[in-house]
Protein backbone atom coordinates (compact mmCIF):
# COMPACT_ATOMS: atom_id res chain seq x y z
CA UNK A 1 0.00 0.00 0.00
CA UNK A 2 1.66 3.41 -0.95
CA UNK A 3 1.09 5.76 1.56
CA UNK A 4 3.36 8.73 0.94
CA UNK A 5 2.60 12.35 1.34
CA UNK A 6 -1.10 10.42 1.66
CA UNK A 7 -3.40 12.49 4.45
CA UNK A 8 -5.12 10.26 6.78
CA UNK A 9 -8.20 11.45 8.72
CA UNK A 10 -7.79 10.19 12.12
CA UNK A 11 -9.97 7.65 13.67
CA UNK A 12 -11.73 9.62 16.15
CA UNK A 13 -14.31 7.59 18.78
CA UNK A 14 -17.73 8.49 18.34
CA UNK A 15 -16.96 11.29 15.43
CA UNK A 16 -15.79 10.42 12.82
CA UNK A 17 -18.82 8.57 11.83
CA UNK A 18 -19.35 7.30 7.95
CA UNK A 19 -20.57 10.35 7.18
CA UNK A 20 -18.14 12.31 8.24
CA UNK A 21 -15.73 10.49 6.53
CA UNK A 22 -17.01 10.72 3.46
CA UNK A 23 -17.66 14.28 3.93
CA UNK A 24 -13.61 15.16 4.83
CA UNK A 25 -13.13 12.44 1.42
CA UNK A 26 -14.82 14.61 -0.41
CA UNK A 27 -12.56 17.88 0.33
CA UNK A 28 -9.46 15.84 -0.09
CA UNK A 29 -8.42 13.56 2.52
CA UNK A 30 -6.81 9.98 0.81
CA UNK A 31 -7.31 7.62 3.56
CA UNK A 32 -10.05 7.54 6.53
CA UNK A 33 -10.88 4.88 9.21
CA UNK A 34 -13.44 3.19 10.95
CA UNK A 35 -12.32 4.01 14.69
CA UNK A 36 -11.97 2.43 18.18
CA UNK A 37 -13.83 -1.22 17.39
CA UNK A 38 -13.39 -3.49 20.45
CA UNK A 39 -11.99 -6.81 19.17
CA UNK A 40 -13.28 -8.68 22.11
CA UNK A 41 -16.65 -7.61 21.37
CA UNK A 42 -16.62 -9.44 18.21
CA UNK A 43 -14.68 -12.16 19.19
CA UNK A 44 -17.24 -12.87 21.84
CA UNK A 45 -20.54 -12.13 20.09
CA UNK A 46 -19.79 -11.98 15.97
CA UNK A 47 -23.21 -10.28 15.60
CA UNK A 48 -21.38 -7.33 17.00
CA UNK A 49 -19.86 -6.92 14.10
CA UNK A 50 -23.21 -5.59 12.40
CA UNK A 51 -22.55 -2.33 14.15
CA UNK A 52 -20.14 -1.58 12.27
CA UNK A 53 -20.20 1.37 9.47
CA UNK A 54 -17.46 0.32 7.62
CA UNK A 55 -18.47 0.74 3.67
CA UNK A 56 -15.63 -0.10 1.16
CA UNK A 57 -16.88 3.17 -0.90
CA UNK A 58 -15.61 5.37 1.81
CA UNK A 59 -13.17 3.67 4.08
CA UNK A 60 -9.99 1.91 3.77
CA UNK A 61 -9.47 0.23 7.35
CA UNK A 62 -10.94 -1.14 10.54
CA UNK A 63 -9.22 0.27 13.91
CA UNK A 64 -8.94 -2.66 16.46
CA UNK A 65 -8.34 -2.41 20.06
CA UNK A 66 -8.22 -4.98 22.71
CA UNK A 67 -5.39 -6.47 25.08
CA UNK A 68 -6.15 -10.51 23.90
CA UNK A 69 -4.20 -11.24 20.93
CA UNK A 70 -6.51 -13.92 20.24
CA UNK A 71 -9.68 -11.80 20.41
CA UNK A 72 -7.70 -10.08 17.51
CA UNK A 73 -7.59 -13.32 15.35
CA UNK A 74 -10.88 -13.97 15.97
CA UNK A 75 -12.27 -10.56 15.18
CA UNK A 76 -10.50 -10.35 12.06
CA UNK A 77 -11.87 -13.15 10.58
CA UNK A 78 -15.21 -12.13 11.37
CA UNK A 79 -14.25 -8.75 9.72
CA UNK A 80 -13.16 -10.27 6.76
CA UNK A 81 -16.18 -12.47 6.45
CA UNK A 82 -18.99 -9.81 6.74
CA UNK A 83 -16.47 -7.29 4.82
CA UNK A 84 -14.99 -9.21 2.10
CA UNK A 85 -13.15 -6.08 0.53
CA UNK A 86 -11.61 -4.96 4.14
CA UNK A 87 -8.01 -5.10 3.56
CA UNK A 88 -5.97 -3.22 6.05
CA UNK A 89 -6.34 -3.51 10.37
CA UNK A 90 -4.99 -1.27 12.30
CA UNK A 91 -4.20 -1.94 16.12
CA UNK A 92 -4.92 0.79 18.47
CA UNK A 93 -2.25 1.22 21.04
CA UNK A 94 -2.61 4.91 21.49
CA UNK A 95 -6.22 5.70 22.71
CA UNK A 96 -5.25 7.66 26.06
CA UNK A 97 -8.80 7.10 27.60
CA UNK A 98 -9.36 5.62 31.20
CA UNK A 99 -11.59 3.34 30.45
CA UNK A 100 -9.83 2.27 27.31
CA UNK A 101 -6.29 1.85 29.44
CA UNK A 102 -8.28 0.29 32.51
CA UNK A 103 -9.63 -2.64 29.96
CA UNK A 104 -5.71 -2.96 29.21
CA UNK A 105 -6.04 -1.86 25.53
CA UNK A 106 -5.40 1.28 24.22
CA UNK A 107 -2.36 3.24 25.26
CA UNK A 108 -2.26 0.83 28.24
CA UNK A 109 -0.18 -1.83 25.71
CA UNK A 110 2.64 0.36 25.45
CA UNK A 111 4.10 -1.11 28.63
CA UNK A 112 3.62 -4.72 26.70
CA UNK A 113 4.75 -4.53 23.19
CA UNK A 114 5.21 -8.43 23.26
CA UNK A 115 1.35 -9.08 23.20
CA UNK A 116 1.12 -6.29 20.20
CA UNK A 117 3.67 -8.58 18.69
CA UNK A 118 1.90 -11.62 19.15
CA UNK A 119 -1.18 -10.15 17.61
CA UNK A 120 0.82 -8.93 14.93
CA UNK A 121 2.35 -12.71 14.51
CA UNK A 122 -1.80 -14.11 14.50
CA UNK A 123 -3.01 -11.54 12.25
CA UNK A 124 0.06 -11.49 9.41
CA UNK A 125 -1.01 -13.86 7.29
CA UNK A 126 -4.72 -13.19 7.66
CA UNK A 127 -5.02 -9.62 6.05
CA UNK A 128 -2.65 -7.55 3.44
CA UNK A 129 -2.35 -4.56 5.37
CA UNK A 130 -1.56 -4.15 9.03
CA UNK A 131 -0.64 -1.02 11.08
CA UNK A 132 -0.21 -0.06 14.43
CA UNK A 133 -0.87 3.33 16.41
CA UNK A 134 0.83 4.24 19.25
CA UNK A 135 1.61 7.59 21.65
CA UNK A 136 4.86 8.39 22.72
CA UNK A 137 5.44 6.38 25.74
CA UNK A 138 6.75 7.70 29.21
CA UNK A 139 10.27 7.32 28.53
CA UNK A 140 12.21 7.94 25.02
CA UNK A 141 13.66 3.89 26.00
CA UNK A 142 10.22 2.76 25.98
CA UNK A 143 8.90 4.62 23.23
CA UNK A 144 12.28 3.26 21.33
CA UNK A 145 11.49 -0.35 22.34
CA UNK A 146 7.67 -0.36 21.71
CA UNK A 147 8.13 1.05 18.31
CA UNK A 148 11.13 -1.51 17.17
CA UNK A 149 9.33 -4.44 18.48
CA UNK A 150 6.00 -4.16 17.08
CA UNK A 151 7.63 -2.80 13.49
CA UNK A 152 9.82 -5.83 13.53
CA UNK A 153 7.38 -7.85 14.22
CA UNK A 154 6.10 -7.56 10.76
CA UNK A 155 3.57 -4.13 10.07
CA UNK A 156 3.60 -2.27 7.43
CA UNK A 157 3.71 1.28 8.69
CA UNK A 158 3.40 2.86 12.05
CA UNK A 159 1.02 5.38 12.77
CA UNK A 160 2.63 8.29 16.48
CA UNK A 161 0.84 10.33 17.79
CA UNK A 162 3.66 12.72 19.30
CA UNK A 163 1.86 12.84 22.89
CA UNK A 164 1.84 10.44 25.62
CA UNK A 165 -1.13 8.83 27.19
CA UNK A 166 -1.33 11.09 30.14
CA UNK A 167 -0.88 14.63 27.87
CA UNK A 168 -4.33 13.47 26.47
CA UNK A 169 -4.76 16.03 23.86
CA UNK A 170 -2.88 18.96 25.76
CA UNK A 171 0.31 20.24 25.27
CA UNK A 172 2.39 20.04 22.12
CA UNK A 173 2.83 16.73 20.20
CA UNK A 174 6.52 16.47 19.89
CA UNK A 175 7.23 16.11 16.61
CA UNK A 176 10.72 15.80 17.40
CA UNK A 177 10.37 12.32 18.73
CA UNK A 178 8.05 11.36 16.00
CA UNK A 179 11.24 12.19 13.62
CA UNK A 180 13.36 10.12 15.90
CA UNK A 181 11.09 7.24 15.49
CA UNK A 182 10.99 7.27 12.08
CA UNK A 183 15.14 7.31 11.92
CA UNK A 184 15.07 3.53 14.64
CA UNK A 185 12.00 1.99 12.58
CA UNK A 186 12.00 -0.39 8.93
CA UNK A 187 8.29 1.03 7.79
CA UNK A 188 7.19 4.01 6.71
CA UNK A 189 5.68 6.36 9.86
CA UNK A 190 2.48 8.59 9.64
CA UNK A 191 2.76 11.37 12.33
CA UNK A 192 -0.24 12.73 13.76
CA UNK A 193 -0.76 16.01 16.29
CA UNK A 194 -1.63 19.55 15.94
CA UNK A 195 -1.24 19.37 12.06
CA UNK A 196 -4.14 22.34 10.74
CA UNK A 197 -3.84 21.49 7.08
CA UNK A 198 -2.54 19.50 4.41
CA UNK A 199 0.09 21.88 3.65
CA UNK A 200 1.31 21.24 7.44
CA UNK A 201 1.41 17.37 6.74
CA UNK A 202 3.52 18.10 3.81
CA UNK A 203 5.82 20.07 5.13
CA UNK A 204 6.54 17.33 7.84
CA UNK A 205 7.31 15.05 4.92
CA UNK A 206 9.45 17.02 3.09
CA UNK A 207 11.32 17.91 6.83
CA UNK A 208 11.68 14.25 7.02
CA UNK A 209 9.46 14.04 10.10
CA UNK A 210 7.45 11.25 8.29
CA UNK A 211 6.49 9.69 5.43
CA UNK A 212 2.84 10.74 5.65
CA UNK A 213 0.44 12.44 7.76
CA UNK A 214 -2.40 12.47 9.88
CA UNK A 215 -5.17 15.38 10.79
CA UNK A 216 -7.73 14.73 13.57
CA UNK A 217 -8.88 17.78 15.92
CA UNK A 218 -8.90 20.17 13.49
CA UNK A 219 -10.71 18.46 11.03
CA UNK A 220 -13.62 17.84 13.22
CA UNK A 221 -14.27 21.34 12.75
CA UNK A 222 -12.75 22.30 9.50
CA UNK A 223 -13.20 19.14 7.06
CA UNK A 224 -12.03 21.78 4.39
CA UNK A 225 -8.62 21.24 5.98
CA UNK A 226 -7.53 18.32 3.64
CA UNK A 227 -7.14 20.40 0.81
CA UNK A 228 -5.90 23.38 2.54
CA UNK A 229 -9.41 24.89 2.27
CA UNK A 230 -11.12 26.78 5.91
CA UNK A 231 -14.46 27.33 7.21
CA UNK A 232 -14.72 30.69 8.10
CA UNK A 233 -17.88 32.16 9.27
CA UNK A 234 -21.55 31.08 9.60
CA UNK A 235 -22.08 31.49 6.05
CA UNK A 236 -19.43 28.46 5.32
CA UNK A 237 -19.91 26.53 8.17
CA UNK A 238 -23.20 26.51 7.15
CA UNK A 239 -22.48 25.46 3.92
CA UNK A 240 -20.58 22.44 5.42
CA UNK A 241 -23.15 20.91 7.32
CA UNK A 242 -25.90 21.69 4.16
CA UNK A 243 -23.36 18.76 3.25
CA UNK A 244 -22.84 16.70 5.54
CA UNK A 245 -26.63 16.65 6.07
CA UNK A 246 -27.14 15.91 2.73
CA UNK A 247 -24.65 12.79 2.71
CA UNK A 248 -26.30 11.93 5.88
CA UNK A 249 -29.48 11.59 3.87
CA UNK A 250 -27.66 9.66 1.18
CA UNK A 251 -26.26 6.88 3.57
CA UNK A 252 -29.80 6.84 5.21
CA UNK A 253 -28.14 7.82 8.69
CA UNK A 254 -29.86 10.98 9.48
CA UNK A 255 -29.31 10.90 13.42
CA UNK A 256 -29.92 13.94 14.91
CA UNK A 257 -27.73 13.28 17.74
CA UNK A 258 -24.97 13.25 15.64
CA UNK A 259 -25.57 15.91 13.07
CA UNK A 260 -26.23 18.69 16.92
CA UNK A 261 -22.75 17.20 17.76
CA UNK A 262 -21.00 18.26 14.43
CA UNK A 263 -23.14 21.35 13.81
CA UNK A 264 -21.58 22.38 17.66
CA UNK A 265 -18.15 22.07 16.29
CA UNK A 266 -18.30 23.96 13.15
CA UNK A 267 -20.64 26.99 14.17
CA UNK A 268 -17.62 28.64 16.36
CA UNK A 269 -15.57 31.57 16.49
CA UNK A 270 -17.73 34.05 14.48
CA UNK A 271 -20.11 36.65 15.72
CA UNK A 272 -23.48 35.03 17.41
CA UNK A 273 -21.92 31.58 17.86
CA UNK A 274 -22.31 31.37 21.23
CA UNK A 275 -26.19 31.52 20.95
CA UNK A 276 -26.24 29.98 17.73
CA UNK A 277 -24.82 26.59 20.00
CA UNK A 278 -26.88 26.94 22.26
CA UNK A 279 -30.15 26.87 20.26
CA UNK A 280 -28.47 23.77 18.37
CA UNK A 281 -28.12 21.83 21.62
CA UNK A 282 -32.83 21.92 21.55
CA UNK A 283 -32.70 21.27 18.09
CA UNK A 284 -34.69 17.85 18.38
CA UNK A 285 -34.88 16.73 14.72
CA UNK A 286 -33.18 17.65 11.24
CA UNK A 287 -36.06 19.72 10.22
CA UNK A 288 -35.41 21.74 13.74
CA UNK A 289 -31.60 21.94 12.65
CA UNK A 290 -31.97 23.06 9.06
CA UNK A 291 -35.12 25.54 9.93
CA UNK A 292 -32.24 26.94 12.93
CA UNK A 293 -29.51 27.20 10.49
CA UNK A 294 -31.39 28.41 7.25
CA UNK A 295 -30.74 25.54 4.86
Amino acid sequence: MQIKNKAFLAPLSEYTTAPFRMLCKRHGADITIVPLVSATAIARRPAYADRIDFSDKIDDCIQLFGKVPDDFSTATDTLKEKFPKLKWIDINCGCPSYIVQEAGAGSALLDKPQVVARTIELLRNKIPVLSVKMRLAGTWEKTAAFAEEVTNAGIDFLTVHGRTSRQGYSGKADWEKIREIKGIVNVPVIGNGDLQCRSDGEAKVKSSHCDAFMIGRAAMGNPRCFENGTTNGKDDAVEVMKEYMGICGELECAHISDMRVKALQMMRNFSGSAKLRGEIGKCKSAGQLETLLGI
